[in-house]
C-alpha cells in the first residue's frame, strides 16, 4: 500500500498543504504566522496550520468571544492581537499570533527655485513625493506652499497646509514636510556709469580784459 497522506488545514484555504498524516496517538502541534507590514490598502491577518488534519479553529480579540473566521485588518493600529483556539476530538489547543500594520513614512518636498535679481518676487508653489507612496487611489487633495524672496539671498520655501482625499486616513500615513530655497543671485550685468562731461574751459585773464576794451572803442 502507498503512503496515507492527510490535508492540514489552516484558516485560509489559499494555504491548506498536503502532508504526511501524524499518528492517533501524536501530539497535535500548531503553526502560526504572524504578520508584520507597512500599510498597503489590503487586509492581512495570521495563518494557522495544525499538524493532525481534522483540526477545527477558532479566534477571538479578547479570549473571550471567539469566531470562525480569522479576523483581518487592513489600518496602521500598531499591533493586534489575535488568540487561537484548535480542537481535534477532545483535544483542544491554545494559541496566538499578531498583525502590525505600521503607517507609511512620506516625505513631502517643496519645490526649490533661483534666478537673477530683477526687482520682482521669486515663488514656487510646487511640491514632490520624495519619499514614500500612497496606496493606489488615495492620496493628497491640496497642497500650499509658501514663499517669498525678492532682494539678493535666499529663504525658505515652506509647506504650509495639506489636506488628504476623503478615502485616505492620516492613521495610514507618517508624513513629515520639507522646506525647499529660494534663492536670487546678484545681476552679472555691470550697472552702466554715467558719462561725465567736459569742464568747459575759461579764457585768459587777459583776453577778458581786451574783450572789455574792445566792447569801450
Amino acid at each position: 500500500m502507498g503512503k496515507k497522506t492527510d490535508k492540514i488545514k489552516s484558516d485560509d484555504p489559499k494555504d491548506d498543504v498536503i502532508g504526511d498524516g501524524p499518528s492517533a496517538d501524536e501530539e497535535n502541534k500548531l503553526t502560526v504566522t504572524s504578520y508584520t507590514g507597512t500599510y498597503d490598502g489590503k487586509e492581512h491577518n495570521i495563518t494557522v496550520k495544525a499538524s493532525k488534519s481534522g483540526t477545527t479553529f477558532e479566534y477571538s480579540l479578547d479570549n473571550k468571544t471567539w469566531v470562525k473566521e480569522a479576523p483581518r485588518f487592513k489600518d496602521a493600529n500598531g499591533t493586534q492581537t489575535v488568540y487561537i483556539k484548535a480542537e481535534n476530538g477532545d483535544d483542544t489547543i491554545y494559541d496566538n499570533g499578531t498583525v502590525t500594520i505600521n503607517p507609511v513614512k512620506i516625505t513631502l518636498t517643496a519645490d526649490s527655485a533661483s534666478k537673477t535679481y530683477d526687482g520682482s518676487a521669486l515663488k514656487s508653489n510646487g511640491y514632490s513625493i520624495t519619499k514614500g507612496s500612497f496606496a493606489s487611489g488615495e492620496g493628497l487633495e491640496k497642497v500650499v506652499v509658501s514663499g517669498s524672496q525678492t532682494e539678493v539671498g535666499s529663504s525658505k520655501n515652506q509647506i504650509t497646509k495639506y489636506s488628504l482625499k476623503s478615502n485616505t486616513k492620516a492613521q495610514n500615513y507618517d508624513i513629515t514636510l520639507k522646506a525647499g530655497t529660494l534663492t536670487v543671485k546678484k545681476s552679472k550685468t555691470p550697472a552702466k556709469k554715467e558719462e561725465k562731461k567736459p569742464a568747459e574751459k575759461k579764457a585768459p585773464l587777459w583776453e577778458y580784459a581786451l574783450s572789455l576794451l574792445g566792447r569801450k572803442n
